[in-house]
């Protein structure tokens, strides 16, 4: 099975991990791998190699990281990397020198040491707003600068003179495209009475016809069924 480990100082980590965790394959809902949990050690060891190869990275001139960014493109430009300890190695052959760019895999003991780690000078986190309130406030008691952006909604207006099954399509694939994952995907819509119950029931049925004929790529069977029933609730609500 495929055995994913940190990037460290320029390198993937050769030491055998404490916790690990399950990787499925979105498909089949199987094991395929494990991925290695960090542990306050690991953290140390990740911020000690940035601290000190940012010593150097910090005096580099715009044309030296120019170079850089646009070799990571050109490595980029043809590949659909799908995880990042890819990208770190695609770092790597872009001449980003080693200990600039480092990955810790792991859970909550991972994301505290990152919280209270005295090497560290900030923290930004994208996610749930409960999540992002504690990243907020254990960061910034430890005296960081914290970027703490929680439960971000991206609200869609629909007008009464609109398309509807145009505007009803839209807003679906706004929503689910790229499984839901980019920053603009649309989580609210704001529709302008009195097309508000018509855009909700096309919406419903479409939902369901996008479900029914491909689901996408999720990473378990239990998202598989959650995402299911959320069609059908929808249409019980229109």
């Amino acid at each position: 099975m495929t055995q994913i480990t940190h990037w460290i100082n320029g390198a993937p980590d050769t030491k055998k991990p404490e916790r690990t965790g399950d990787i499925y394959n979105p498909a089949t809902g199987k094991v395929t791998g494990t991925v290695a949990f960090a542990n306050a050690a690991t953290v140390d060891l990740a911020v000690s190699a940035a601290t000190e190869a940012f010593a150097e990275w910090r005096h580099s001139s715009l044309t030296k990281r120019t170079q850089v960014l646009f070799a990571f493109r050109e490595l980029v430009a043809e590949k659909d990397p799908s995880a990042v300890m890819f990208l770190a190695q695609l770092w790597k052959e872009a001449g980003l020198p080693d200990g600039v760019f480092n990955v810790v895999h792991g859970d909550k003991e991972v994301v505290d040491a990152l919280l209270i780690h005295p090497g560290i000078k900030s923290i930004s986190f994208v996610g749930s707003t409960p999540i992002a309130r504690y990243v907020y406030e254990t960061g910034t008691k430890a005296g960081k600068r914290v970027q703490a952006l929680g439960g971000a909604k991206n609200h869609m207006i629909v007008l009464p003179d609109c398309d509807l099954e145009l505007a009803a399509d839209a807003a679906i694939n706004a929503g689910f495209g790229s499984a839901g994952e980019r920053c603009m995907a649309i989580s609210a819509i704001v529709a302008v009475e009195p097309i508000g119950n018509l855009l909700l029931l096309m919406a419903a049925i479409l939902k369901l016809m996008v479900m029914a004929s491909s689901l996408g790529q999720l990473c378990s069977i239990t998202s598989h069924l959650k995402c299911r029933s959320i069609p059908m609730k929808s249409l019980v609500r229109s």
